[in-house]
């Protein structure tokens, strides 16, 4: 079997499937009378709690310009889902953060993988836990050619403790909450995440 045929198949399957996937949450989000974009922003938003996030940390992870992540926030203020106030911390500065609507429409959309869950449902629990593992992998592969922003995903994070007990069930550990990870544990995009900083030399 040729690497190069192997290859186009998986990302040919992982294509439907991403297919798939993106019709439900735009047809959640449709139900919500939000964009995709916007309904990005709101789980982005809802993640960082009251506190909020600067304009331009915004677009960052959202992956798109400034100009371009400024006209989702307009309006998303326009339909009353998000607030602009002040940087406690830098009075020129503006901090986005969720309305007491918004969390509302984020509650109900947050459900959109209630639809989804039928993409799984052929998989036993070995293959979805061998498919998270691969997942994992691959997140970490795009996050490092620069492909997708920062990577929530426990390997790269500095609460994560590796082997601290290889014989056990569950092997590694969080350092954040005490729990256990095995590898059906591992996060994909958690919110407790601290990226691991690299020091290099030179």
């Amino acid at each position: 079997m040729a690497r190069d045929d192997l290859e186009h198949r998986l990302l040919t399957g992982l294509e439907r499937v991403g297919s798939v996937l993106r019709t439900l949450r735009r047809q959640s989000a449709q139900a919500e009378g939000v964009t995709g974009t916007q309904a990005r922003v709101l789980r982005i938003l809802a993640r960082h709690g009251v506190v909020g996030l600067r304009g331009v940390e915004l677009s960052r992870e959202l992956g798109v310009s400034r100009a371009s992540g400024a006209e989702t926030v307009a309006a998303l203020v326009g339909r009353a889902l998000v607030q602009q106030v002040e940087d406690p911390t830098d009075g020129r500065a503006r901090l986005v953060r969720l309305t007491e609507r918004g969390r509302e429409v984020h509650a109900r959309l947050a459900h959109w993988d209630d639809s989804a869950g039928q993409v799984l449902d052929g998989l036993e629990d070995a293959e979805r836990i061998a498919m998270l593992r691969s997942l994992v992998t691959t997140i970490q592969g795009l996050e490092a050619s620069g492909l997708i922003p920062e990577a929530r995903v426990c390997p790269s994070c500095e609460h994560f403790q590796e082997d601290p007990d290889p014989r056990a069930e569950a092997p590694h550990r969080c350092a954040l909450t005490g729990d256990p990870i095995g590898p059906g544990d591992l996060q994909v995009d958690c919110d407790g995440h601290r990226h691991v900083v690299v020091l290099r030399r030179g």
